[in-house]
């Protein structure tokens, strides 16, 4: 019993960093993207997404003109127990630049940024989840990654 245990674990565990390892392979690992939350109160606490470029690469700003790459979106509605009190708000502003590849003025970020959503949970007995979902797309002056959808999500336990 404890040898057929040890060996679905094992399992679990290959799948598991199979599958991290192949979602880095999807956006070669030009963005890394981090979650985490912060509590500033019993009820109330933050949602933060980090994403940090690899050097030379960029992430497309969350307002793009048509004709142009996708741009950065981020969709809350798979969170549960929680209520958004605003829109995310991005640590620093993107760039503005003429982008030769697209023809058009666009933004993005060549640094990394952290978009920040506050939230107040429902029922601060039952905790709650936060989670993302998050398209982009990453460039740099030759080539882009085709767009991507990752997810990212935290719990938020009962106090």
């Amino acid at each position: 019993m404890k040898r057929a245990i040890f060996w679905m674990l094992a399992v679990l565990s290959v799948t598991l960093s199979s599958n991290a390892q192949a979602q880095l392979r999807r956006s070669g690992g030009k963005v890394k993207w981090t979650a985490s939350v912060e509590m500033t109160s019993a009820t109330e606490g933050r949602f933060i997404l980090n994403a940090s470029p690899m050097p030379g690469w960029h992430l497309y700003g969350t307002d793009i003109p048509e004709g142009g790459p996708r741009a950065t979106s981020l969709d809350f509605s798979a969170s549960e127990g929680v209520e958004f009190i605003d829109e995310p708000i991005a640590s620093c502003e993107p760039l503005s630049v003429e982008d030769p590849m697209f023809g058009i003025t666009i933004t993005w970020w060549n640094t990394p940024v952290s978009f920040t959503i506050p939230f107040v949970l429902a029922d601060p007995d039952a905790g709650g989840v936060v989670a993302a979902s998050v398209t982009y797309m990453a460039c740099n002056d030759e080539t882009c990654t085709p767009p991507e959808t990752i997810k990212l999500s935290e719990k938020i336990l009962p106090k």
